[in-house]
């Protein structure tokens, strides 16, 4: 599920051949488009097994006063609205199913905020927040909900943020950062634990980093 056409099918073309007994569907979806996003289960027959939400945005390198309210409007939606509206749309068939992993990819934001980050540290606070009700709502069924929350990770999110390749690139020379595959294998290992086991939040730091380094 993705709003890039084309990155979707690089990314079927790749599992399908690392894994030739599997097919992988793509779903090009933009989030914003929360009426598409309640309508996912009409295209989605079966009930899914995981639920990874992962995409997000952000305004980084900006004081609070000089954020623009129809992008923190966007910002919610992608973050925390969106992830919302997809739980809602799969969860029932997950629970008719009797089983079912939801992942939450948070930020180190949730818990510590980022001086010139305020909208994008507010997503992360608010989905904590719901991912933690919404864990009591399941306490008695078999659905299992895990959090996620990385420290800085070398990705296009932070040059988008920043809106600059070269500040982002600034970032990543001056402090030590972790990969997107140390975050897959931290996932990998909470949805593969035994049923009665829910890792219900993960902290990942790079080494020589314990905290989000300021954006400013």
């Amino acid at each position: 599920l993705g709003r890039r056409s084309e990155r979707l099918a690089e990314l079927k073309q790749k599992l399908e051949r690392q894994f030739p007994t599997t097919t992988v569907y793509c779903h090009v979806l933009d989030l914003m488009d929360l009426e598409a996003v309640k309508k996912l289960h009409n295209e989605i027959d079966e009930p899914l097994d995981i639920l990874i939400n992962n995409a997000g945005m952000g305004i980084m390198n900006a004081d609070v006063w000089e954020t623009d309210p129809a992008k923190i409007g966007d910002i919610f939606t992608v973050n925390t609205i969106a992830p919302m509206a997809l739980i809602r749309t799969f969860l029932p068939g997950m629970l008719r199913a009797g089983h079912g992993h939801i992942v939450n990819v948070l930020s180190m934001s949730a818990h510590r905020p980022i001086p010139g980050a305020s909208a994008y540290s507010g997503t992360k606070y608010a989905l904590s927040g719901y991912s933690l009700a919404a864990r009591m709502d399941l306490v008695d069924t078999p659905i299992r909900l895990t959090c996620i929350s990385p420290g800085l990770v070398k990705t296009e999110l932070l040059e988008s943020a920043m809106r600059s390749k070269e500040a982002s690139d600034k970032v990543y020379t001056a402090n030590s950062h972790l990969n997107p595959a140390d975050i897959a294998d931290n996932i990998v290992y909470a949805i593969t634990r035994p049923s009665h086991v829910q890792i219900a939040d993960i902290q990942v730091f790079p080494t020589n980093l314990v905290a989000p380094p300021t954006s400013k």
